[in-house]
């Protein structure tokens, strides 16, 4: 009988250009053309198996990690990305030893990955965002024998103040937006239509968190836990500052702290800056938000000629009109969600949420974008004043 068959130095796998959502779903399906006979390989839950010529099965169990990973590389090479030297937060391990050694932390990652692939791709009705998902999510919650009540659409609740670290980012020339029809609540990443983004770098890089959950709950069909949901909400606590809330066009001369590169995140609506100010900070510095979709018909109640206050990140003069700005009966904050400390350079970066409060709901909030802050060596004013409130975000 001839060797197996192999494939020859110069032949290298394709990845196919799959952009429907539900392939995630789909489980593992192998060939394998071996001296004697020919098996096939399938996924099934938490094992794959194998079947042979005269029915004969083997059973070689596999962990939920196969799976993400396999995921997680298909993406990367269809998006030409180098592959990651580590996976987990502060934990360095390399890809075989996840196979089989794994972490929450680890397991948080992959999934994080597993959601920036999926928000790419293509649903025919977008309400089926997390449907398309929920077989990998309830698969999760078994392997980490976990409650489902614990998925929070989209997000894991022991993950959660890193979940709702997402940005997004330009899908096929289409800009993200919020669906018509309800699909998750805005901290999640499952309420844009279109890509999103996490914060990818390399072990030393440290998360602590700066709120508190109180309380997280979405409400899922009784016949699937990890599927559509009709509501949710998150009551943390932390720290809040009231801000303003400037969204003009962006000067050309203007270098902004999302550039897409040394891992920072790409700005996605580059026809518009939007800058926040503290309403209780002193120096009236200025930082640059992500918007969640494009702000429209949010101008700050003053005078343009004051824009170039903003835009030079911070203004002393007492006698500036800078300091009368207003977003008028509209109402917005920053909440604090941590910090990424990186051990080498001890270097930090602060990540809050943009929120707007709903209107006659005081303590009621949407998000509307993320930021960040990265401090070596110059300062950081912007939860200078803040204090530390209970909200809740929906």
């Amino acid at each position: 009988m001839p060797d197996p068959i192999l494939p020859k130095p110069h032949m290298q796998p394709q990845v196919l250009g799959i952009t429907t959502s539900y392939c995630l779903n789909a489980s593992v399906r192998f060939m394998l053309v071996l001296r004697w006979e020919m098996a096939w390989k399938g996924g099934v839950a938490s094992h794959l198996y194998y079947k042979c010529e005269d029915g004969s099965p083997g059973y070689d169990l596999v962990r939920l990690a196969y799976r993400a990973l396999r995921v997680i590389k298909l993406g990367r090479a269809s998006m030409q990305l180098p592959p990651p030297e580590t996976f987990g937060n502060v934990v360095p391990e390399d890809e075989e030893n996840f196979l089989t050694n794994f972490t929450p932390g680890s397991i948080y990652y992959a999934w994080r990955s597993i959601a920036e692939l999926y928000s790419a791709r293509q649903l025919t009705k977008q309400n089926d965002r997390l449907s398309a998902i929920s077989g990998l999510a309830s698969l999760v919650a078994e392997y980490m024998e976990m409650q489902p009540s614990t998925y929070l659409a989209g997000i894991w609740l022991d993950d959660l103040p890193q979940g709702l670290l997402w940005y997004v980012k330009p899908l096929y020339l289409v800009l993200p937006q919020r669906p018509l029809v309800y699909t998750a609540p805005t901290w999640s990443w499952a309420s844009i239509n279109g890509g999103i983004a996490y914060f990818r770098e390399s072990y030393q890089f440290h998360f602590k968190s700066s709120i508190t959950i109180l309380q997280a709950t979405c409400r899922a069909s009784r016949f699937d836990l990890t599927g559509k949901v009709s509501e949710g909400l998150v009551n943390v606590r932390g720290e809040v500052v009231p801000v303003h809330l400037n969204v003009i066009p962006i000067p050309q001369e203007y270098k902004s702290e999302y550039n897409g590169t040394n891992g920072n995140a790409p700005r996605t609506h580059a026809e518009q800056l939007v800058l926040v100010r503290s309403r209780t900070g002193q120096g009236r510095h200025s930082y640059e938000i992500l918007g969640d979709v494009r702000l429209s018909g949010l101008p700050l109640r003053q005078e343009s000629t004051y824009d170039s206050c903003w835009v030079k990140g911070s203004c002393s003069d007492q006698n500036c009109g800078c300091q009368f700005a207003s977003n008028g009966s509209r109402i917005f904050c920053c909440l604090k969600i941590g910090v990424t400390i990186d051990t080498k350079s001890y270097g930090q970066r602060h990540w809050w949420l943009l929120l707007e409060q709903l209107p006659g709901n005081q303590n009621f909030y949407q998000r509307v974008g993320l930021g960040y802050y990265q401090v070596l060596y110059r300062g950081f004013h912007l939860f200078v004043n803040a204090k530390s409130h209970t909200i809740t975000i929906v």
